[in-house]
């Protein structure tokens, strides 16, 4: 009797998770959520203030403006 209830609550469960894994309504929004983080979290290390992208246009527009400076004079 015990072994019973047992093997069809097993069952049951077994159903359920086979369902829920078939379900792919959820997975698409999931994967633009993990997409999006991802995105933050590179234009967040890129566009820092110790970032070497910021740092390396810094360099570059100083020295465009010393130039211009040189040229205006």
């Amino acid at each position: 009797m015990m072994l019973n209830l047992i093997t069809k609550g097993y069952i049951a469960a077994q159903l359920k998770i086979e369902n829920l894994i078939k379900d792919q309504r959820g997975v698409v929004a999931i994967e633009y959520v993990a997409l999006a983080i991802g995105l933050i979290a590179v234009f967040a290390v890129v566009f820092s203030e110790q970032g070497t992208l910021k740092t390396a246009l810094d360099a570059l527009l100083n020295k465009l403006a010393g130039k211009m400076d040189l040229v205006g004079k």
